[in-house]
């Protein structure tokens, strides 16, 4: 009958749907109520039904990660849109259409294009950065992949030494999997000549200073962005920097602690607690970690805060495996293998 096919439909695209009628309801609706904190309000409402749907996501999936994770990014440009709402000048729809696919797809304008010689130069070096993180990939995920056969996840749950021992392959294989951008970045910037660019998804985050540094300015850019103009921006005048910076990390908590339940599910508090520690760190290192330390000092201090609290969160991949890495860790096909190290310790 009608009904059950509308009804299957919706069983199958009910997220589409309600996501794009509440992005809807917010531009057509709700960014026309005069009192702030009542369209902010109803939005916020509209956002908690996004957790409906989060329920019904598959644990142990990669999907399940990325699509949690787009909830709650969709959430938070939402509701800095509603809350920020202009009386002069407002949004066409075109524009607030735009700041949402920004989110999957975050090209924008480039105010200074490279010449021809110079952006096929260094375009060049990304495509064969791309290409050293396929062969790095491959290389890291074989050889973590080896270790587990040894010590599976389960094992390494209550071994702390050893999962330290194994987050630095996990770190090399997260950081060579963004090769794809690298060969996005490429392809954006040499169709347009330049005028346009993808944003990077880290920048060396090894070579990070500080926690603020590694957090703002090089690792996962796309996020440290839209928290930095949706949640930082908006609450810095009210609790100046630090308060903003630690409010800012204990949303991005809450929204890690809920992918890390969608994902593997557990690992709520853990992960909570990890960006709330970095959330400290972050608000209160300038007061003592400045330009005064030497750069290789500071460099090396911060890669051991990471990889010390590193097991709150990431661990829980390595927990989870070697099964969560094999089913959702996709890579190059090569004609050839790559040789690994034998398995440690």
């Amino acid at each position: 009958t009608t009904g059950e096919i509308a009804w299957a439909f919706l069983e199958k695209h009910g997220s589409k749907v309600y996501v794009g009628a509440l992005l809807t309801t917010g531009y057509v609706l709700l960014r026309r109520v005069q009192s702030r904190v009542v369209r902010t309000s109803l939005g916020a409402l509209g956002c908690c039904g996004l957790f409906y749907f989060a329920m019904k996501l598959p644990v142990g999936r990669s999907s399940s990660m990325l699509t949690c994770s787009l909830y709650w990014m969709s959430s938070i440009k939402l509701l800095h849109l509603l809350a920020s709402a202009p009386k002069e000048k407002p949004l066409t729809a075109r524009d607030y259409l735009f700041e949402f696919l920004w989110l999957g797809l975050p090209v924008s304008k480039n105010p200074e294009p490279r010449p021809l010689s110079k952006n096929l130069t260094e375009n060049g070096l990304v495509v064969l950065m791309g290409v050293s993180k396929v062969f790095g990939g491959i290389f890291f995920a074989k050889w973590l992949l080896k270790c587990l056969e040894k010590h599976p996840g389960s094992e390494l749950m209550n071994n702390l030494p050893l999962t330290l021992a194994y987050l630095p392959l996990l770190g090399g294989m997260i950081f060579c999997s963004t090769s794809s951008n690298d060969f996005q970045m490429a392809a954006v910037s040499l169709i347009s000549g330049d005028r346009y660019r993808m944003l990077e998804f880290s920048r060396f985050p090894l070579f990070s200073k500080s926690p603020r540094d590694f957090w703002s300015r090089r690792y996962n850019r796309l996020f440290g962005t839209l928290l930095h103009g949706s949640v930082f921006s908006p609450l810095r005048p009210f609790f100046g920097a630090p308060g903003a910076s630690f409010l800012t990390f204990l949303v991005s908590g809450a929204l890690h602690a809920h992918v890390a339940h969608v994902s593997f599910g557990r690992g709520m508090m853990s992960s909570f607690a990890f960006f709330t520690v970095h959330g400290v760190a972050c608000a209160v290192t300038p007061a003592f970690w400045g330009d005064s330390v030497p750069r290789p000092i500071a460099i090396g201090l911060t890669n051991l805060f990471l990889w010390a609290t590193a097991p709150l969160y990431a661990g829980l991949m390595l927990h989870s495996s070697p099964s969560w890495i094999v089913d959702n860790w996709s890579h190059w096909k090569l004609p050839f293998d790559i040789p690994t190290p034998p398995a440690y310790p």
